[in-house]
């Protein structure tokens, strides 16, 4: 351990607070160090000044001293940009592959397209005819017959004379039968289903052109 410590303020014995803190270092080097418990304090204090290392003077500017100016030393090159990439330009274009000539030989036929399949279509077959219903004409009216009113023949009332006895009531007279209905009109009978015609038998199909692939029937539709 270096003490690095100023000799002059080391004998100046009027400073007691000093001479106080050198005795407290000399105790702490002295419990560290056995080998110097003999040596005194100015012999620890020249020793430690004579292997001291040397301090060099700074270059700044200390404050309340004038010291030496520092030069400023060369300053750094401006980069200079570098040359620009050249811009790519483009290529020359792929030529366009032209068909070669051609081989020898026969041409290859050009496939034209053959007759179509005829359009089988079902053949409807007449199924049975409905019956013909004959509606019935109108159903005679028959007479309302109303009973005839009851006739009561009452005598003019006498105050004085003693009251007659009211005449027998006369028998009603026999209720008129009703007219006999009209007879009804008989349904006339259902006309016979008529045997179906023999079937038409579909003509021979015709042939169709093969360069435009349509019938004539189809186009008239």
């Amino acid at each position: 351990m270096e003490l690095f410590l100023d000799y002059e303020i080391a004998n100046n014995d009027n400073n007691q607070l000093v001479q106080d803190d050198l005795e407290k270092q000399l105790k702490s080097y002295n419990s560290k160090n056995a080998l110097f418990d003999n040596l005194s304090l100015n012999d620890i204090i020249l020793n430690d000044i004579a292997h001291a290392p040397v301090r060099k003077p700074r270059l700044g500017k200390r404050p309340g001293q004038k010291g030496p100016i520092r030069k400023p030393g060369p300053k750094r090159p401006i980069r200079k940009p570098g040359p620009k990439r050249p811009i790519r330009k483009p290529g020359p274009k792929r030529p366009i592959k032209k068909p070669g000539p051609r081989r020898p030989g026969p041409k290859k036929p050009i496939r034209k397209p053959g007759p179509k399949k005829p359009i089988k279509k079902p053949i409807k077959k007449p199924g049975p005819k409905r019956p013909i219903k004959i509606k019935p004409g109108p159903k005679p009216i028959k007479p309302i017959v109303k009973p005839k009113p009851k006739t009561t023949t009452q005598a003019p009332e006498e105050p004085e004379g003693p009251e007659e006895p009211e005449g027998p009531e006369g028998p009603e007279g026999p209720e008129e039968p009703e007219g006999p209905a009209g007879p009804e009109e008989p349904e006339g009978p259902e006309e016979p289903e008529g045997p179906a015609g023999p079937e038409e038998p579909e003509g021979p199909e015709e042939p169709r052109d093969d360069d435009d692939g349509v019938d004539e029937e189809d186009e008239r539709d």
